[in-house]
């Protein structure tokens, strides 16, 4: 009875799904932002791991639904909260996905390390690896009870990791098919480099029972790299760079499609990338905030004590007013000092285009 009524209902659903236009969904991809809440990834001067690897699951996740309606997208985070590893690989698991994507960005102790690089599960060349698989799988250590959730898993003893030699993935072939495809459109359309696809015993990996693959973005740790990650044309050419991957993956031989964000023009040579950086430089400036009010001020006011074409920010319920317009800090400074014969509580304040930011971000994306 309870068969014959499932049934019932699946042809009823079905039926609706047809009438309305909407799709049934026949493939589930389940997309992975690596870390988040209280656990933020690996650190750069002005990026953090978690925000990045979000901002990027997010956008492929929009790209993946507006080229490819029937697909569904489940996303094991949607905002900037902790979710332990072996809940992520849950979610694949009783969702039945088709496909998972984990998304991290990369750091190391040598600066000058870069490029993108793609994991699927394995052990082959496992010491090469073994570095950041024991960083990624540290993140345990973070969950209640961790021990008895990984069987007494140590992240941090290589002796655990001997028990990946056990094991071998059944959607090996198809994980290596699809972490391929994501390196070469790194390399070939957005000419990132290439440090390969690689295998790792990563524990969100082990746990998924479909095609898996870990990507590494590129490294927050070099500081040009960083730029790029954090920059909106950098996070819209590593998710289109993704998100066409997967349309090679899911329709092999067919047509890329073409999205809106296919208008946005990425940089993909290093004098591309180089020149986007100086743009981002560029749109930094410094001004000196002389006063606040809650009342909207004429340039001619007799308050300004003489400084001309001042401007204002409203904050709320304040209007901030500012004099100058300085290209670098060293100058802001100088202003500064002399402004201060007039207004001597004056402070110098940074904006990115017309968002004020914190000085220190400023010094730092100028460096």
């Amino acid at each position: 009875m309870n068969c014959m009524m499932n049934m019932k209902r699946y042809i009823v659903s079905l039926l609706v799904c047809i009438a309305i236009g909407m799709p049934m969904h026949a493939y589930t991809v389940v997309i992975d932002a690596g870390h988040g809440g209280d656990d933020p990834g690996a650190i750069g001067r002005v990026a953090r791991e978690k925000v990045l690897n979000l901002n990027a699951a997010l956008q492929l996740g929009e790209m993946i639904k507006e080229a490819y309606p029937e697909v569904e997208v489940i996303y094991t985070r949607k905002t900037d909260v902790f979710i332990p590893l072996h809940q992520r690989a849950d979610i694949a698991n009783k969702s039945k996905a088709d496909l998972f994507i984990s998304i991290h960005a990369n750091a190391s102790d040598n600066r000058n390390a870069s490029g993108a690089e793609t994991f699927v599960l394995g052990t082959e060349r496992m010491e090469d690896n073994l570095d950041i698989a024991m960083r990624e799988n540290s993140v345990i250590k973070m969950e209640a009870d961790y021990q008895s959730s990984y069987e007494g898993f140590d992240p941090n003893s290589i002796d655990s990791y001997i028990m990946f030699d056990l094991l071998q993935s059944d959607y090996m072939n198809q994980s290596l098919q699809f972490a391929t495809l994501v390196q070469k459109q790194f390399v070939d359309s957005l000419k990132r480099g290439d440090r390969g696809v690689r295998q790792a015993a990563f524990l969100v990996l082990l746990r998924t029972a479909c095609p898996s693959v870990l990507i590494e973005m590129g490294f927050v740790s070099n500081r040009d790299e960083e730029r790029f990650l954090a920059s909106e044309a950098g996070k819209i050419g590593i998710t289109r760079s993704i998100f066409r991957a997967f349309s090679q993956f899911y329709k092999p031989g067919q047509v890329v499609p073409v999205l809106k964000s296919d208008s946005i023009k990425v940089p993909t040579t290093q004098e591309q990338i180089t020149q986007s950086i100086q743009e981002k430089k560029s749109a930094i400036t410094y001004k000196i905030q002389i006063f606040s009010s809650r009342n909207k001020i004429k340039n001619t006011d007799p308050c300004f004590l003489g400084l001309k074409n001042c401007t204002y920010k409203k904050d709320g319920v304040w209007y901030k007013y500012m004099y100058g317009n300085c290209k670098t800090y060293q100058e802001a400074k100088k202003l500064q000092e002399t402004v201060k014969k007039k207004f001597k509580d004056c402070i110098v304040v940074a904006f990115d285009g017309d968002e004020q930011i914190p000085v220190k971000k400023a010094i730092e994306l100028q460096k």
